[in-house]
């Protein structure tokens, strides 16, 4: 049977009046267009906020403004590590190409890694602004825009109650959970982001965490950030209140009498982010940054993550820049504990507390009823920039609600005071969920969201069925929760299809008793925490039938609970889709079953058909789309199982283009952001002064304007002229605060209406109305008397009117009343004039405040009903066009290979005609081809696309989009194991991470996977690159890899690893690529506490060097150069011990290596040298017992956060170890004087070597003594190393030698004496004399004797032959001291006559002295 469109709904006199479907959706030109996303961005320069063009253009030339470059974020996956790993790589890539890009453009003030985000200063220029935009990689330019805490609402509550617990605490049952199940949040950790926090208050003393309890700036518990989002070293303080008043909420102690904190138990950390209630969205996401990887002051690791992080701050509206940050903090693991915000007017709803990811919180009060500031909103995904994809359309806000008004808590300086607020309510939320964490240890982000909701209390008083936007899933309930996620027993199971035993997801489970409901996930399990007892399972899903089972819970375990559901009997949904007027059928529309959670949906073909199968036998609404088509109402179809049933659509001619005039574009932008771009509708926007322009349009919206400067009777009786014969129909809107609105210029310039009116008090829980009092086309669905309420929110109800509009086709058809008052005036009138029409809305303009946000869904309906009744009817006798089957193909190639776009065009008109078809590529206009159709025509258009850069890029026709990526030549990687002697099987390198280093940059490419194989694709078309193929030493023992070679990628190839180590006498002709080591690093411990690892970097990976623990390495043949790292870890204190850089591993022969670090240290001290001017230089070292060179020695009484990376710059290791480490044991150098008396001792840097001095010029001269101290801490302990350093000219020996020898007899003893003087500066030292006796003749011993008077006695000298000559030595250690002398007493006898020749000679160190005379013994 073939079904119309449901009947119009009727309603009796003065009652609230929600028409059925086919008012919502039914109605004429803008009704039920399905929304549109924005078309993307020019691809070739990033976006740049409005604000910020308008703040560089505020700001004198030259003077600085600071931006934020927003640039893409990575996608998220895998454990807390993985996604840690992946934000801060990722950051470090991309953000090095940018800021290499900026070069002197800007200045990069601060670097950002939760969100990927560059903070830059740069001279207030326009030029610069766009060079900025161009810069590769950047994705949006938006300003450094404020945050803040939002106002708490002025309490009337008595400060001081007399219970032992806030309200709030025993609303939600926090005392029970204290005491009955003994819980109070310890060993959870809680980061609240907010104005700081007085931590000398009586209830938060003690509750700060430290790395460091003698440091007053709370390590790891507490820090400050500037403007720029830096840090700020400062001990914890509050800059206002606000802070301390939601940390009393959380961690709060009773120390008053009254407990205020909901977990007194949990761990506090604080981040001051908004120094006296706002600070700048750098300063808010430094402080998220900090939640998840808390440092310290210094930017060294500090403490531990945040479980929860707490913001009660934030902006009103969709801060695009929240998104990321806030994804990544639940990425992490952290439960996101956000406000929803106060009076957030049109906007609905703040972030961060509306992002998807956010735990919004809303305001309850004693009674549960939700506070009239607390926000909430359904957020639609159009609302954002750029939201992401796997984002659904739509979602509510708050997610949960808690108490939040007259909430009692600290106050600086040890008071305390009472405030309302989300910012009160959020806290609540914070600490109850630190309590069920501290019961049940860690719970995925998902599943505490899940137990909040199904635990929470809600009822109907603000909606039929939960979430709704004033309670969310409810009120917190503190006790249930976390007694639920305490209990270790209940259901567990999995759902499947009985057709084809795939599990069933989104499959609805109930238990009961409790009526306990949790949903099937993607693979049909599902778990529910019960109670001991017998328990009935209800499961059922959409298409299947209802199945019940019985379960019985035991103490300690978990029922299997397996459920088959069997598939519910079906039919299918089938029609046409047809222009009306033409009744051609129209090809690309939508056709959906609505309200199923299943897509049941199919798309019309060339002839306008369609047909929905496998929909299960059921009554349902059926509703078809097209972008450009005016959409029909939903039809109501009985599906009935094996037989099809006909739903039939026609479609009205296209929505034309609406003029919006307002005195603000951002005004007006409401209308188009809320009204307009949701159904596909375009607009534009006109000033006051441009009314000719906006009476070309076909319909104008007349907005916000001051008659004192936007009203001019000359313009504006020009634009009624001319809107009259352009049969432009025209909506007079107004608003309450204004005096020259599209009403109020209307009354002015005609008289009629007579007179306006407005009132801006009105209680929030007043509901504004139009009171139908006249039967019109635009009340379709309305009697006369029903009332279409306009703003139902908890906001004040302003309200505008007018009387006396009537006559010449005037006429009132609806008053404007507000609940209490009554009908206050006109509210809607009509104008049939001779050529077009004007309608007269009284309460649908806009204002800063009050907008179509806040309207309801009846008022939005009534506005377009308005629109399409004034705008004039579309010609029925044109062209009109459909696009449908847009096809890309192939989606993927490669930079080379050409894309194929091909659509097909009908005109489903009533005349023929010309479509250009415009074919963009990324956002810009690439072929526009004329099509020329007859009516009832379709055709094929064909485009060949030639991508010249790689990239995902979008395809559009019209309304239609696709994509194609244009992707890098791909490398298939293969890596074995080692083939060496003694290894294992050769087999495949399973868990290799894998990376490519271009430029000094890398890129993380991933992990090997079971087969040792990993394919990816290289960064551009072409490249060289090194590959490296990394494993680190595996705990339980085995093999670690490096291995690294240079590629050169032009095409897809395949590239293996397949590492070979020879045998020590083994030989081979080549090397060749595959190639390695085996080196064994060794390690030479002092003890257990001593443990070390290496930094290796071969030549092709510079400048990174890999880290590994000793053992087994297998890399490739290169040469490489090493940091070492020792620690020593002792009970009082730690110390690290990096080493210089040490060069000369020529690993370049395939063969089993050694590397050995350790053992006792040596200090070594080289020669001093003193130069002319008294400068003087040391050499000195400290190494281990393998002559490794250490470069410092750093100490920490507290045990640090020292976790090196895998990956490093040996010149960076240092640095690293520096960082963690904040004491250092500096070298001490000693200075003694020649005597041994100290001169004096100073620390030296580690990184003075050799180490220059300059000695004073009065300083004495001789030999002075150098040595230096330095300690080693646990590893060696204290060590001396000496030297000796010379003050002055080195003292010089200068001897000698005379003697008083004269006349000699024959056969006589005569005597003589021999005299050595030494005129020098240094003794002489031993010194050996010997005598030579020459003649004119041989000589024999018998000839000459030779006496020493030594004492009283004369010892003679033992003379032998040399050569014809005798010689003999006097004294072997003859010594004369600087400046004395020695005088010998002698005697010789000569047995014969003749010329004598005798020389005494002295020698020793440096000194050779000759002294010789001639004698003639006897008469010639």
């Amino acid at each position: 049977m073939r079904h119309l469109p449901l009947p119009k709904h009727r309603r009796s006199p003065r009652r609230w009046t929600r028409p059925g479907l086919a008012i919502a959706t039914a109605v004429g030109l803008f009704a039920a267009l399905a929304p549109t996303s924005a078309p993307p961005a020019d691809p070739a320069s990033a976006p740049i906020a409005p604000e910020l063009v308008a703040e560089v253009r505020a700001t004198a030339a030259g003077e600085p403004v600071r931006a934020l470059l927003m640039l893409p974020n990575a996608e998220l996956s895998g454990d807390r590590d993985e996604v840690l790993a992946t934000l801060r790589d990722h950051a470090a890539d991309t953000q090095a190409e940018v800021a290499e890009a900026i070069g002197e453009t800007a200045t990069v003030v601060n670097r950002f890694w939760l969100t990927n985000m560059l903070l830059v200063e740069f001279p207030a220029d326009a030029d610069t602004l766009d060079s900025l935009a161009a810069v590769p990689g950047v994705e949006q330019l938006i300003p450094n825009f404020e945050l803040t805490a939002p106002d708490p609402v002025a309490s009337t509550a008595d400060v001081t109650p007399a219970a032992e617990l806030t309200w709030g605490l025993r609303k939600i049952g926090a005392a029970q959970v204290w005491g009955e199940l003994g819980v109070d949040g310890s060993g959870v950790r809680i980061a609240t982001l907010d104005t700081g926090v007085d931590i000398t208050h009586p209830d938060l003393a003690g509750k700060m965490v430290t790395d460091d309890p003698a440091d007053p700036e709370h390590p790891g518990g507490w820090m400050e950030f500037d403007a720029t989002g830096n840090l700020v070293a400062s001990t914890p303080h509050d800059s206002a209140y606000h802070g301390t008043h939601v940390a009393g909420t959380i961690q709060g102690g009773a120390t008053s009498g009254t407990a205020i904190g909901v977990a007194p138990g949990a761990e506090m950390m604080h981040g001051l982010v908004i120094p006296g209630g706002s600070g700048s969205f750098a300063q808010v996401a430094a402080g998220m940054q900090w939640a998840v990887a808390p440092v310290d002051a210094a930017g060294n690791p500090a403490g531990r993550p945040a479980d929860i992080v707490s913001m009660s701050l934030g902006g009103n509206g969709f801060q695009a820049a929240m998104v990321q940050p806030t994804r990544a903090i639940r990425a992490l693991g952290s439960f996101p504990a956000f406000a929803i915000g106060n009076n957030c007017g049109s906007l609905g709803t703040a972030s961060p507390g509306n992002v998807f990811e956010a735990v919004g919180v809303g305001a309850t009060d004693s009674s549960d009823s939700v506070a009239s500031f607390s926000c909430g909103a359904v957020v639609r995904k159009d609302q954002w920039t750029n939201p992401p994809a796997e984002w659904p359309t739509s979602w509510v806000k708050p997610d949960i609600s808690a108490p939040g008004v007259d909430v009692y808590s600290a106050s600086p300086g040890g008071g305390y005071r009472t405030l309302s607020g989300t910012s009160m309510a959020t806290p609540h939320t914070a600490g109850t969920v630190a309590l069920m964490l501290s019961a049940a240890g860690d719970l995925p982000v998902s599943d505490v969201v899940d137990v909040l909701a199904d635990t929470a209390f809600w009822d109907d008083r603000y909606a039929g069925a939960p979430p709704d936007t004033r309670f969310g899933k409810g009120r917190i309930n503190a006790y249930e929760a976390t007694r639920f996620v305490a209990l270790d027993s209940g259901v567990r199971g999995v759902v499947t299809n009985a057709a084809s035993g795939s599990p069933v997801s989104g499959a609805t489970v109930r238990v009961e008793p409790g009526g306990r409901t949790v949903t099937t996930g993607a693979d049909g399990a599902f778990t529910s925490r019960l109670e001991p007892g017998d328990y009935t399972v209800t499961v059922e899903a959409f298409g299947f039938g209802k199945t019940t089972v019985n379960a019985t819970v035991t103490s300690g375990s978990f029922a299997a609970v397996d459920v088959v559901l069997t598939p519910a009997p079906y039919g299918r949904v089938t029609g046409v889709a047809e222009l009306d007027g033409s009744g051609a059928g129209i090809p690309g529309v939508t056709v959906k079953v609505l309200g199923v959670p299943a897509d049941l949906s199919a798309v019309s073909g060339a002839d306008g058909t369609y047909t929905i199968n496998g929909v299960p036998a059921g009554r349902y609404r059926v509703a078809a789309s097209y972008p450009t088509f005016r959409a029909p109402g939903e039809v109501e179809v009985t599906v009935v199982a094996g037989e099809a049933t006909t739903a039939d659509f026609t479609f009205g001619p296209p929505a034309r283009k609406v003029a919006i005039v307002d005195s603000s574009e951002t005004r007006a932008n409401q209308y188009r952001d809320v009204v307009f771009a949701p159904r596909g509708v375009e607009t534009a926007y006109y000033n006051w002064n441009e009314l000719d322009k906006a009476a070309q349009h076909a319909t104008v919206v007349l907005g916000y304007g001051i008659l004192t400067s936007n009203y001019d009777p000359v313009r504006f009786q020009a634009f009624l002229d001319a809107t009259d014969a352009n049969g432009t129909g025209v909506i007079f809107t107004d608003h309450a605060n204004t005096t020259g609105n599209g009403i109020r210029q209307l009354s002015k310039h005609t008289g009629q209406p007579v007179s306006t009116g407005y009132n801006s008090a009105g209680g929030t829980s007043a509901v504004s109305y139009y009171e139908v009092t006249a039967a019109h086309p635009i009340f379709e669905g309305y009697a006369v008397g029903d009332r279409i309420p306009l703003d139902d929110s908890t906001r004040a109800k302003w309200v505008a009117w007018f009387d006396g509009y009537a006559g010449e086709g005037r006429q009132t058809i609806a008053g404007l009343g507000r609940t209490v008052e009554g009908v206050m005036g006109g509210g809607i009138g009509v104008d049939q004039r001779a050529e077009n029409r004007h309608v007269l809305l009284s309460l649908h303009g806009v204002s800063a405040t009050r907008g179509p946000a806040d309207w309801t869904t009846q008022a939005t309906d009534l506005f377009l009903r308005a629109i399409d009744w004034a705008s004039p009817a579309p010609d029925p006798n044109q062209p009109y066009y459909a696009l449908h089957d847009l096809k890309v193909s192939p989606g993927l190639v490669k930079a080379s290979e050409n894309v194929t776009v091909t659509v097909q065009v009908k005109n489903v008109g009533s005349s023929a005609g010309t479509y250009n078809a415009v074919l963009k590529v990324g956002g810009t206009a690439h072929t526009t081809t004329p099509v020329q159709l007859a009516a009832g025509q379709s055709k094929t258009v064909t485009w060949t696309v030639d991508p010249d850069r790689l990239g995902t890029f979008t395809v559009e026709v019209g309304h239609l989009t696709g994509s194609f990526r244009v992707r890098a030549p791909r490398v298939d990687l293969a890596v074995s194991t080692v083939d060496a002697p003694g290894a294992a099987a050769v087999g495949p390198l399973a868990g290799a991470v894998v990376e490519l280093i271009s430029g000094g940059q890398v890129r993380g490419l991933g992990k090997t996977d079971g087969a040792g194989r990993l394919s990816f694709e290289i960064p551009d078309t072409v490249g060289r690159y090194t590959l490296v193929v990394r494993k680190p030493t595996p705990e339980g023992g085995g093999d670690a890899y490096l291995l690294h070679r240079q590629i050169t990628v032009i095409d897809d190839d395949v590239v293996t690893f397949a590492p070979r180590v020879l045998a020590g006498g083994a030989r081979t002709s080549s090397i060749g690529e595959n190639f390695a080591v085996r080196a064994d690093i060794a390690l030479d411990a002092a003890d257990a506490r001593h443990t070390g690892s290496v930094f290796l970097r071969p030549s092709g990976t510079a400048p990174h060097g890999y880290r590994y623990e000793p053992g087994t390495l297998v890399a490739t043949l290169d040469r490489y150069e090493a940091v070492t790292v020792h620690s020593v870890r002792h009970l009082e204190q730690d110390w690290f011990l990096p080493s210089t850089k040490v060069g000369g591993l020529d690993w370049t022969t395939p063969y089993d290596v050694p590397f050995a670090f350790g053992g006792p240290a040596k200090v070594s001290l080289g020669d001093v040298v003193v130069g002319a001017d008294g400068k003087a230089t040391v050499d000195w070292s400290v190494t281990d017992a393998h002559g490794v060179p250490f470069a410092t020695v750093m100490a920490s009484a507290l045990r640090p956060f020292l976790t090196l990376p895998d990956r490093a710059a040996l010149e960076d290791v240092e640095g690293l170890v520096r960082a963690a480490a904040p004491n250092e044991l500096k070298p001490v150098l000693r200075l003694f004087a020649p005597d041994g008396t100290p001169v004096r001792a100073g620390s030296i840097n580690w990184n003075a070597r050799p180490y220059a001095f300059t000695v004073d010029p009065g300083t004495a001269h001789g030999s002075y003594r150098l040595a230096l101290d330095v300690d080693t801490g646990g590893y060696s302990g204290d060590l001396t190393g000496e030297a000796r350093l010379r003050v002055g000219p080195e003292p010089v020996a200068d001897v000698a030698v005379t003697d008083t020898r004269g006349t000699f007899a024959p056969r006589t003893h005569t005597q003589y004496d021999v005299r050595a003087v030494n005129r020098g500066t240094a003794d002489s030292g031993p010194m050996a004399w010997t005598v030579r006796v020459a003649a004119d003749r041989a000589l024999s011993p018998s000839d000459v004797v030779l006496r020493l008077r030594v004492g009283s006695t004369w010892q003679r000298v033992t003379l032998t032959r040399d050569g014809g000559a005798l010689t003999g030595t006097v004294v072997a250690d003859a010594a004369v001291a600087a400046g004395a002398e020695h005088t010998w007493r002698m005697s010789l006898l000569v047995r014969a006559t003749g010329t004598y020749t005798v020389s005494d000679t002295f020698t020793g160190a440096g000194i050779s002295v000759t002294n010789a005379d001639e004698l003639v013994v006897g008469v010639r």
